[in-house]
């Protein structure tokens, strides 16, 4: 069985992004629903996954990603920030955005 995962964007500050689920649905049509709901408020960024439930998302472990995320800081890529909520969050340098050719 699949499910589809929707997830908001939003803007930490003005370089740094985050996605914030608000949603699993179990058929294309309640996807659309909560799409059109989010559209008809206002929500103009959000993204959703099409995952197969009972399987692995992904053979990464969480000590890899943290590697990457490591190795990125380290090449000048990302910069590593806290937010006031103790949280950890990351945004594109220039460096970084000439490598993912973001603007």
């Amino acid at each position: 069985m699949k499910v589809f995962v929707l997830e908001i964007i939003e803007e930490f500050d003005e370089l740094t992004i985050y996605g914030e689920v608000v949603g699993v649905f179990s058929t294309q049509e309640g996807l659309d629903k909560a799409i059109k709901t989010l559209e008809e408020n206002g929500v103009a960024d959000y993204s959703y996954q099409e995952i197969e439930m009972d399987k692995l998302v992904s053979n990464i472990s969480d000590e890899e990603v943290n590697e990457m995320l490591h190795d990125l800081v380290k090449q000048d890529h990302l910069d590593l920030l806290v937010g006031e909520d103790g949280e950890f969050y990351f945004r594109l340098t220039d460096k970084g955005k000439e490598l993912f050719g973001e603007e």
